[in-house]
């Protein structure tokens, strides 16, 4: 498994193959075509969808999370896709913690941006913003 990166053109037909051929997705009546264009939104709305790759270059699961989710507060893990063939073998887990980890980083931002702009701390201080855990 090569790792969790963002989501590329290349990847959109095997990511919409995979959606559409689980049968949770098949529940909600998601086609191909509707996760295409879902996935597309998302890239143009720049939420971050992860994509794991095989070492061959398939796809083996996506994570999409919207970063300011329900009421703008907090992230949202709007779908979540492991193929069948992978699971137990930490696709999931990869692609949770590429989403939380982009979660985090969205965050630190954005409260750098508060700093600045809302407490009028000028552009010349240095902040450092470090999530703790």
């Amino acid at each position: 498994m090569k790792g969790a990166r963002l989501l590329e053109a290349s990847h959109l037909g095997a990511c919409t193959e995979l959606m559409a051929s689980l049968p949770l997705f098949q529940r909600y009546g998601l086609t191909q075509e509707k996760a295409r264009v879902a996935l597309l939104g998302a890239q143009e709305r720049q939420e971050p969808v992860w994509v794991a790759e095989s070492d061959a270059g398939g796809v083996l699961g996506l994570a999409w999370v919207q970063p300011l989710g329900l009421f703008m507060r907090s992230p949202y893990l709007k779908w979540l896709a492991v193929a069948p063939g992978v699971h137990g073998g930490g696709v999931g887990k990869q692609l949770l913690r590429a989403a939380e980890e982009a979660a985090r980083a969205f965050f630190e931002r954005r409260f750098v941006d508060w700093l600045r702009e809302d407490l009028r701390i000028g552009r010349d201080v240095e902040v450092d913003v470090r999530w703790t855990e």
